[in-house]
Order: C-alpha cells, then sequence, then structure tokens
C-alpha cells in the first residue's frame, strides 16, 4: 500500500508541475482584446524568426491565425468599450517587440546563461497564450 501511495503522490505532483496553472479570460471585451492583441504580436514574431532563421514554424503560423480570427471577434465591442484601433494596434507591436528581442538573444545571445533565459522567457510567453485557447 506504501508504494501506491508514493506513486498517486509523484503522479499529482508532476500534474501540478508540467500542467502549468489555467488563465482565467476576463469577460470584458476590452481586456479580452488586449490579451488576444498581445499574443497575436508574439506569434507574429515567433513566425517571422522562423522565417528569418531559414524554416517556417507552422505552429506559430496557427496560431497567428487564430489569434487574428479571436481579435476581430472580440473587436468591435471592445471598441464599444472605449479601446481604440491604435491601442490594440500598439499592444500588438509591444508584445511583438518584445517576443523578438527575446528570441533573438535566444539565439544569439554569447552569455549562455542570458541566452537560456532568454529562451525560457520566450517559450514561456507563448505557453502563456496558449493556455488561453482549447487545443
Amino acid at each position: 500500500m506504501g508504494d501506491l501511495k508514493t506513486h498517486i503522490s509523484a503522479l499529482a505532483t508532476a500534474l501540478v508541475l508540467f500542467t502549468g496553472p489555467a488563465i482565467a479570460m476576463p469577460d470584458a471585451a476590452k481586456e479580452q482584446a488586449q490579451i488576444f492583441a498581445s499574443c497575436l504580436g508574439r506569434y507574429s514574431a515567433a513566425r517571422e524568426h522562423a522565417w528569418l532563421m531559414g524554416g517556417e514554424d507552422v505552429q506559430a503560423q496557427a496560431a497567428f491565425d487564430l489569434f487574428q480570427d479571436l481579435l476581430d471577434a472580440v473587436s468591435y465591442d471592445a471598441m464599444s468599450e472605449g479601446l481604440t484601433g491604435k491601442r490594440l494596434l500598439a499592444k500588438r507591436i509591444e508584445a511583438k517587440m518584445a517576443q523578438a528581442q527575446l528570441m533573438q538573444a535566444a539565439t544569439f545571445q554569447t552569455d549562455p546563461q542570458r541566452r537560456l533565459n532568454s529562451g525560457r522567457m520566450a517559450r514561456h510567453h507563448l505557453a502563456a497564450c496558449k493556455t488561453l485557447v482549447l487545443g
């Protein structure tokens, strides 16, 4: 019986450690639009980074398309709540530039610790966006 408890405990610990926390989606369209714009910007950077490195990131392209659709779906309501198109574009560009900087550092940084940390942060931000959608 002791082995069973150990295995169950280990499984529970693994589930907590490897399944990141669920992120609650806000009710307000304005806040949803800002989140979707940020994710759209981050995936735009991931897509372009892959192109610059001579490849293609099919998952980043699919996520980009998904977040574009999600942003389009809430934009009208978000703007009726006072969010401007300029602010949405600014949010998207800010996130894209931040993600691009992390991905460039993860690829080209000469300090191994900074390169590792940048890669982790870049993956973390994209993973946070993934948790917003099923699939």
